[in-house]
């Protein structure tokens, strides 16, 4: 009887120890590393655009008073508008915005325009909507939508003298920036 519990004991350890364990193998979203995606060490592929705001600053292409006499102390004035267009909502919504700066072609940028005789230079101003003037290198309008005009007025006064007299040309430069809405 003992021969027989002693048999059935090693026999039951015999099993035991020789059967090959059942591996259960749950169903999961995993992706084998293989041959396409084996650079990645078997990950996910990570991707995005980032897609530049785009806006159009829309400016007058020219400038021109009409031509008149001159009359000494006479000041000219020259109206004229400008607005942003083509910024996306999205970008809008974000609180992206568009600040513009103006200056002269003059020197380091200040307002003159040069006499085509050679004679000396003749200064004028920038003012913004209200009267406000603007002065060279600073900031004349911030655009926080579409289509929204900002009006200004180039002035301008005659030359103290008819040996000044003549005709003057230069340029009034618009340069936009970006703004993220992050900074202030």
């Amino acid at each position: 009887m003992m021969r027989k519990k002693l048999f059935t004991l090693c026999l039951g350890l015999f099993m035991l120890l020789s059967a090959n364990p059942a591996v259960v193998k749950a169903e999961d979203n995993r992706i084998p590393a293989d041959d396409k995606n084996a650079a990645a060490g078997g990950g996910s592929s990570v991707e995005v655009t980032l897609k530049p705001v785009n806006y159009t600053l829309v400016i007058p292409s020219e400038l021109k008073f009409t031509d008149a006499h001159w009359e000494k102390g006479r000041t000219y004035t020259k109206d004229f508008q400008i607005y942003v267009t083509g910024m996306e909502q999205e970008a809008i919504e974000q609180g992206y915005r568009v600040q513009v700066f103006v200056s002269g072609d003059n020197n380091n940028g200040e307002y003159g325009l040069r006499n085509k005789s050679g004679g000396e230079d003749l200064a004028y101003t920038i003012e913004k909507e209200g009267g406000i003037e603007i002065p060279a290198h600073k900031r004349f309008a911030t655009f926080q939508q579409n289509d929204r005009p900002q009006k200004g007025r180039v002035i301008l006064s005659a030359p103290d003298s008819l040996d000044k007299i003549g005709k003057y040309e230069g340029r009034l430069i618009f340069s936009g920036e970006l703004i993220p809405p992050s900074e202030p």
